[in-house]
């Protein structure tokens, strides 16, 4: 078997640790909120590891300035990876609509979740939706494998 590409169009279901309805909590509560994760181009994905680190040299200084933002890395992960929700509620029950907008990054084109509904995710959340992405797009090592090995 080759080295097998990524299926861009390839989705996953995923449910918080922390949901209390979720299916291994034993106090179950209610229908748990499912976040559809989707899998990420290369190119964006290598953009959102690189803007995750930055080292600037000054030519004035001799100082290195380093730049880790992790944070605002997932925030971009989740909301350029994450492609819907059932389930999502604000604290008076009613559904928290996912909305979308079309973004250009280095004149390609993708669809993020707006700004004002990304503000609604905890930033926790934020988080552990961006660790599933990261995990949901790195290949297997068996898909990786060169045929014959």
């Amino acid at each position: 078997m080759a080295v097998i590409a990524l299926t861009l169009s390839e989705t996953k279901e995923y449910i918080s640790s922390t949901d209390p309805a979720h299916p291994d909590n034993d106090n179950k509560d209610g229908t748990p909120t499912m976040f559809l994760l989707g899998t990420m181009p290369s190119r964006l994905n290598a953009m959102l590891k690189d803007n995750s680190t930055k080292f600037l040299v000054g030519s004035e200084s001799e100082n290195i300035t380093a730049d880790f933002s992790p944070h605002y890395a997932a925030f971009d992960r989740v909301r350029l990876g994450v492609r819907g929700w059932k389930n999502y509620q604000d604290a008076s029950g009613s559904e928290v609509e996912f909305k979308t907008e079309s973004i250009s990054i280095n004149g390609y084109k993708y669809k993020a979740i707006t700004g004002e509904v990304m503000d609604r995710l905890p930033i926790s959340l934020i988080q552990e939706l961006s660790m599933a992405l990261e995990t949901f797009n790195t290949p297997a090592a068996e898909d990786l494998k060169i045929s014959g090995e």
